[in-house]
């Protein structure tokens, strides 16, 4: 047995400037961006895309294997990408296993059964 925990960081997209000439500098100056970590994208209609091994961030587009879930998290089949004009959030999130209460938790079982048998081995004499 071992104690979770889910971690949760949102991951900011980038402002672009409003104005039409500065937004074209912008755009010519900027790469996309890969992010290499698992991560969840929140849509409009309420569905989510799960990019298990990453992405690319580009100016207009999410580009990556991903998988679609429904607002209920019925899976709705896989997709290639996402248009950032539908998306809301972006989440990176990570399973972090404790170690204390992994210990904690698998010690504490395994002195009782071994205090039950004893009890019992010497009860029996």
């Amino acid at each position: 047995m071992s104690t979770t925990v889910l971690r949760h960081e949102a991951i900011a997209l980038d402002e672009y400037p409003r104005d039409e000439a500065a937004l074209d500098e912008y755009l010519l100056a900027r790469s996309p961006r890969a992010v290499e970590t698992s991560f969840k994208v929140h849509l409009l209609d309420g569905s989510t895309v799960l990019f298990p091994e990453g992405a690319e961030i580009g100016v207009d587009r999410l580009t990556g294997s991903g998988e679609r879930y429904d607002i209920r998290l019925s899976p709705m089949g896989s997709v290639s990408g996402v248009g950032r004009d539908s998306v809301t959030a972006l989440e990176s999130f990570d399973v972090l296993i404790d170690p204390d209460r992994t210990v904690k938790y698998n010690l504490l079982p395994g002195l009782i059964s071994i205090a039950a048998v004893t009890i019992a081995v010497l009860s029996a004499r």
